[in-house]
């Protein structure tokens, strides 16, 4: 019977309720029901936000925890809220972050971008020398296939 319940769970996708199935108290069916599908939501929707951090490729994982925003100013329509909810996205605005060598621009810029993440939002990060070297590549490469007129 548990080897019938795996293949059910594997062939309807929840990869989750195995794991956890036998250690959920229950005192109703319909409680168990819930606690189980509960749970294998909650492991989707981490699973989504480690393989979005994965993808994201931070040098390191940064969040706001601990993070002093004494040393940023900001412009007076965006306040650190707004900042850490990444609001700024869907308004379709840029945030571009400016300072002195160890003024906290990288630990800022992954922290929104984890935020980012933890909401389910795809997220790229670059440093600027890094983006500049692509764009760089991208550019010769473009010169090269694509005459000038």
């Amino acid at each position: 019977m548990r080897e019938e319940l795996r293949q059910l769970c594997k062939q309807m996708r929840l990869a989750h309720v195995m794991n956890i199935y036998d250690q959920v108290p229950f005192e109703h069916p319909t409680q168990f029901l819930h606690a189980v599908l509960s749970a294998e939501r909650s492991s989707r929707e981490q699973g989504k936000i480690r393989r979005l951090l994965q993808k994201a490729r931070f040098t390191q994982i940064k969040t706001f925890e601990g993070y002093s925003f004494e040393s940023v100013s900001l412009p007076e329509s965006v306040t650190i809220e707004e900042l850490k909810r990444g609001s700024f996205v869907e308004r379709k605005e840029n945030v571009i972050l400016l300072g002195a060598v160890g003024t906290g621009k990288t630990h800022l810029a992954t922290a929104i971008g984890v935020e980012a993440c933890k909401q389910g939002k795809n997220v790229r990060f670059y440093r600027v020398a890094e983006l500049v070297s692509i764009l760089q590549t991208k550019f010769q490469w473009a010169s090269s296939h694509y005459p000038k007129h």
